[in-house]
């Protein structure tokens, strides 16, 4: 019996995973591998089958391509749709850190694992991974956050090497969760090996982000994160010059992309590095700038850290006339 393609739309959705895939000389192993099988991935490009939308969504990415583009004329499940919602919510929760929403968060991963439907799909495994390694890193369980972390990178990358991470298709579940697993080497193995394996992501990335194949600003909050965490280890191993470097980096992308959480974060860290370096003029006034941001922002807490440990650190205090930015 002959195969027929089921319709246009799954038929022209296959064609553009192939435009994609052989636009970026892409063997289709590095795709599929650990999303779906072989066969599955052929019967998608050539249109006799169209993937749920998870399993897309995963493909374009290790593609590349912005995947929220095609989600409003994708047909996605009522399922789908209240997965959706409810991991949004969860994510947002695990940010807000505090009791409240972190027990509601205990609640939405309970009530995801709990349900078979959701757990079928390899792809929804690997996010609540990640929501569990991220309610570990926001609640300092770093043996946890560990163990999630890695758990989920196996799922898709039974063959898992941080030396080559920088060879890698991948997606966004897989990003984060590298991101949260060098993190967590930090405080439980070594800062070396939390460098090295940050240093391959962000090489891994630093494509996507020249041909702006992640240029919307959810993906560069992301890129962001990781240049961070990447600045700060490398401060404290005492590569300042190399700190440094990733700092200005960092500071230009906030600017440009008008995304400032990180900002302050970045001045300290380069004006940490020049005081260290002997360079008490150019770091004291870099630290000034980030407690006067850090105060429009009304981010107390982090304004109070900053000042302890200028004081210190470097014996620098601050007067209340340098709170304006």
């Amino acid at each position: 019996m002959t195969k027929r393609k089921i319709s246009d739309k799954t038929f022209s959705l296959g064609k553009e995973l192939s435009r994609l895939r052989e636009e970026q000389n892409k063997k289709a192993e590095d795709i599929y591998s650990g999303i779906c099988t072989k066969d599955e991935y052929w019967r998608y490009e050539n249109g006799y089958r169209r993937p749920n939308w998870y399993t897309f969504e995963a493909l374009l990415q290790r593609l590349n391509e912005d995947s929220r583009k095609y989600f409003f004329s994708y047909t996605t499940s009522i399922d789908d749709r209240k997965f959706i919602v409810l991991k949004n919510r969860l994510i947002y929760l695990i940010r807000e850190k505090n009791p409240d929403s972190i027990k509601e968060a205990e609640d939405i991963i309970d009530e995801l694992e709990q349900n078979d439907n959701f757990n079928s799909h390899k792809l929804n495994r690997i996010f609540l991974m990640r929501a569990k390694a991220t309610h570990a890193l926001f609640t300092k369980d770093y043996n946890t956050m560990y163990k999630r972390a890695f758990e989920g990178l196996k799922t898709t990358r039974a063959d898992f090497d941080i030396e080559q991470i920088s060879t890698y298709s991948l997606f966004m579940e897989e990003i984060l969760l590298i991101n949260l697993f060098a993190v967590a080497c930090y405080h439980i193995e070594s800062i070396e090996k939390s460098t090295e394996i940050l240093k391959q992501l962000k090489a891994c990335l630093d494509l996507r982000i020249v041909r702006d194949y992640f240029g919307d600003d959810e993906n560069i909050q992301i890129y962001i994160q990781i240049l961070y965490n990447l600045s700060k280890n490398c401060g404290n191993i005492k590569n300042y010059d190399e700190s440094i470097s990733l700092s200005d980096e960092g500071i230009s992308i906030c600017k440009n992309h008008r995304l400032w959480f990180h900002f302050p974060l970045f001045l300290i860290n380069k004006g940490a590095c020049l005081l260290l370096l002997g360079e008490k003029d150019a770091g004291t006034s870099l630290m000034t700038q980030a407690r006067a941001f850090l105060n429009a922002s009304e981010r107390f807490d982090e304004r109070s850290q900053m000042e302890f440990h200028c004081e210190k650190m470097f014996g620098i205090r601050f007067s209340s006339d340098n709170l304006q930015y």
